[in-house]
């Protein structure tokens, strides 16, 4: 079982979501974390207009798991020699994997002085869009859901907002699912719904 997930993307501006995803699947996690903290800011290109910040950790707690998110903008390569990945640290290894591929890194033990598990290859892999997209048109003509169900976007979604405005407010956040905020934090609440320039507005639902 992993105990720590650790996340990193050289690019963060809207792909963050694309890793979240895949850090979610791997417990099944169906819930909001317990909380967020997040720190960083706007180190490499100071010159930029942002919207997000380009360098940026952030530490998500969950019931029995820590989720930690990583990126620096401008850089090429990120751990384990490659630019963008998720790492899941367990007991007896590490498992590395992005859209290109996978690698297994056993943990040592010291007692038998061998890997606590057999070493394995690395693994290739490859894009997958034309699945998602034919999954997506099949469940129009369906009516079914799709493999990444409203739901699944919206969590995912949260996660990564959560992440952002923790380091907007330079504030530890507790979400409070019942009531859709962050508790009496008001610098954070008034970040969940961006103000729209007129005459945009949000429907109500």
């Amino acid at each position: 079982m992993a105990d720590v997930l650790g996340l990193w993307r050289r690019l963060a501006h809207g792909l963050g979501v694309h890793l979240i995803d895949m850090a979610l699947w791997v417990k099944d996690i169906k819930t909001p974390p317990l909380s967020v903290n997040a720190s960083g800011g706007n180190y490499s290109f100071k010159d930029h207009a942002h919207e997000t910040f380009d360098t940026m950790s952030v530490n998500y707690q969950l019931n029995d798991y820590v989720m930690t998110w990583e990126h620096t903008a401008g850089t090429q390569k990120g751990p384990y020699g490659i630019s963008y990945g998720l790492a899941f640290i367990g007991d007896d290894a590490t498992v590395v994997i992005n859209r290109q591929g996978w690698e297994l890194f056993p943990e040592w033990d010291d007692e038998k002085k061998a890997p606590k598990v057999p070493e394995m290859p690395k693994k290739s892999g490859g894009e997958s869009h034309p699945e998602h997209m034919q999954n997506f048109i099949d469940c129009i003509k369906s009516r079914k859901d799709p493999n990444c169900t409203i739901e699944n976007g919206r969590l995912v979604a949260l996660y990564a907002h959560m992440g952002n405005i923790s380091l907007r407010t330079n504030s530890r956040l507790d979400w409070n699912e019942a009531k859709q905020n962050f508790g009496k934090n008001k610098a954070a609440n008034q970040l969940i719904t961006p103000n729209y320039r007129k005459p945009w507005e949000l429907p109500k639902v």
